[in-house]
């Protein structure tokens, strides 16, 4: 997953990242029934922090882009978990970074 992360952000535009912040992050998700996981999962995420623009904004509008990413908001960050983008799947994962995080 983290040369997944990697691939993604070597696909995205520099004037995109120049206003963004995009970290690979170790992540844990978790595997259970609903409400009550069972068990943690080493992942790898994008963590996402754009000036100006509050963490829910974010999401909200990674939600509602042409390609919808659901990504989840911790500690005051953006995060886009891999283990829920499969590979084949990065290319629209850009697409949609690229929509969001464009410079107004």
């Amino acid at each position: 997953m983290r040369v997944q992360g990697e691939e993604v952000l070597n696909r995205i535009k520099s004037k995109t990242r120049d206003n963004t912040r995009i970290m690979i992050v170790e992540s844990v998700v978790e595997a259970g029934s609903g409400s009550l996981p069972q068990v943690p999962i080493p992942s790898i995420a994008l963590m996402i922090e754009n000036p100006g623009v509050n963490p829910n904004e974010l999401a909200q509008r990674f939600r509602q882009a042409r390609y919808p990413v659901v990504g989840y908001v911790r500690r005051g960050q953006y995060y886009i978990d891999l283990k829920a983008i499969p590979m084949e799947k990065s290319d629209l994962l850009v697409k949609a970074m690229e929509e969001v995080l464009k410079p107004s």
